[in-house]
């Protein structure tokens, strides 16, 4: 994290984090050491931090296999992990990509099907990436005619 910047470097690109508070950031940064610590070749790494209305953290990692099927995002394996301590009040969750060609990371946007599991588990707020600038978005803004 650049606090000069007020950014993420990504490459040559950097995503503004002027909108998030300084928990927000700090989720982002958990996001990243967790995708970085877990990073596997052959894999895309993305980590992802869920943070509990009372306040725990739960951290997920991507699996993507060649057969899509078997594949987890890795803000789906944060909740399930949540839920299966019991938790269900959920405040926000983050994703974030590890590039290790260049030791960077970027914040990423939740699947279709992260999206949707996030509206049954509304009001959960996302960190998202709009055009390079990073919000905090409520996740029937993401998917706003989503199966409930």
């Amino acid at each position: 994290m650049n606090p000069e910047n007020q950014g993420i470097m990504y490459n040559e690109k950097m995503q503004d984090t002027k909108k998030l508070s300084p928990e927000d950031i700090k989720l982002i940064e958990i996001a990243s050491e967790h995708a970085k610590r877990r990073f596997k070749k052959d894999f895309i790494s993305i980590g992802a931090v869920l943070r509990t209305k009372n306040g725990k953290i739960y951290t997920g990692i991507n699996t993507k296999y060649h057969v899509r099927n078997l594949s987890t995002c890795a803000e789906m394996h944060a909740i399930y992990s949540a839920l299966n301590d019991g938790e269900d009040a959920f405040d926000i969750v983050v994703g974030v990509r590890y590039i290790p060609g260049n030791d960077s990371f970027i914040v990423v946007n939740g699947c279709g099907k992260c999206r949707q599991l996030f509206c049954y588990h509304a009001p959960l707020k996302i960190i998202i990436d709009n055009n390079g600038i990073l919000e905090v978005k409520e996740a029937k803004e993401l998917l706003p005619f989503a199966f409930t």
